[in-house]
C-alpha cells in the first residue's frame, strides 16, 4: 500500500509538473506571441541585380582579352538606375565631344542667341583633316549653321567642329558640359566618362530637335548595325 502511495504521488507530481509548464508556455503566448513561433526569415532574390552581375561579368570577360581599356555604362530611362564598369573613369573622348557642341548650338537657338539660318564663313584656319568633307572646300564659302549642325552630326566633320570651336569659344562648351551635369568630362582635355556620355545622350533623348542631326549618318554601318530594329 506505501509503494502504491508512492507511485500515485510520483504521478501526481509529474502531471502537475506538465499541467504547469503548459499553462507557464501559455500565459508566455497569450502575452508575446512571437515568442511562442519561431519566425523564420526568407532573403528575397533581387533577381535583376543578379542579371546585372551577370552582364558586368560578361563583359568584363569579354574586354579581359582585349586591347585597352574599357568603360561601359548601361542605363535604364525608365527607373534611372545604371551600373557598368570603370564608368566614372576619364577616357579619350574623341568625337564624341563634337555631340555637347551640337546641344549648346540647339540651345543658343532655342534662347534666340543664334538662327539656324545665321551663316559662318569657311576660313583656312577652320581646316582640320581626318573626319568630314569640309576640309577640301575652298575658304570663302558660306554655310549656314544647321548645315554646320548637319556636316557635324552625319559626317563627324571636323572642319564644322573647328568652325564651331573658333567662333563660340571653348569656354562656351565647357559650360555646356556643367549644364549638362557632365561633372567628370574636361571639354579643354578632350576627356569623358561613360557616366556622363549617358547624361548627355539622356539630354538628347529629350530634344527631338537633335534627331535629324544625328540619325542617317555615314556611319550606320558600326553601332547601329548591330541594334536589333
Amino acid at each position: 500500500k506505501g509503494q502504491v502511495n508512492r507511485k500515485l504521488l510520483l504521478a501526481v507530481f509529474v502531471v502537475t509538473g506538465l499541467v504547469s509548464g503548459f499553462f507557464w508556455w501559455r500565459g508566455i503566448s497569450l502575452r508575446n506571441p512571437e515568442a511562442a513561433v519561431q519566425k523564420i526569415e526568407i532573403k528575397k532574390v533581387d533577381k535583376k541585380k543578379s542579371r546585372q552581375e551577370k552582364l558586368i561579368s560578361e563583359i568584363e570577360n569579354l574586354v579581359a582579352t582585349a586591347s585597352g581599356r574599357y568603360a561601359v555604362y548601361v542605363y535604364h530611362l525608365g527607373d534611372k538606375t545604371g551600373y557598368g564598369i570603370n564608368e566614372n573613369e576619364r577616357m579619350p573622348a574623341a568625337s564624341l565631344m563634337k555631340v555637347p557642341v551640337m546641344t549648346a548650338v540647339i540651345q543658343m537657338v532655342t534662347d534666340g542667341k543664334l538662327d539656324l539660318d545665321d551663316s559662318y564663313t569657311l576660313e583656312g584656319a577652320d581646316r582640320a583633316t581626318g573626319s568630314g568633307p569640309l576640309q577640301f572646300k575652298p575658304a570663302g564659302t558660306n554655310y549656314t549653321i544647321d548645315e554646320l549642325l548637319s556636316y557635324l552630326g552625319k559626317n563627324s566633320d571636323n572642319t564644322a567642329w573647328v568652325m564651331f570651336n573658333r567662333r563660340l569659344g571653348k569656354k562656351t562648351m565647357e559650360e555646356e558640359l556643367v549644364r549638362l551635369g557632365m561633372k567628370d568630362s574636361s571639354y579643354d582635355d578632350l576627356v569623358m566618362t561613360a557616366a556622363d556620355a549617358v547624361k548627355m545622350f539622356e539630354y538628347i533623348y529629350g530634344r527631338e530637335e537633335l534627331f535629324p542631326y544625328l540619325t542617317d549618318s555615314i556611319y550606320e554601318d558600326r553601332i547601329p548595325a548591330g541594334l536589333a530594329g
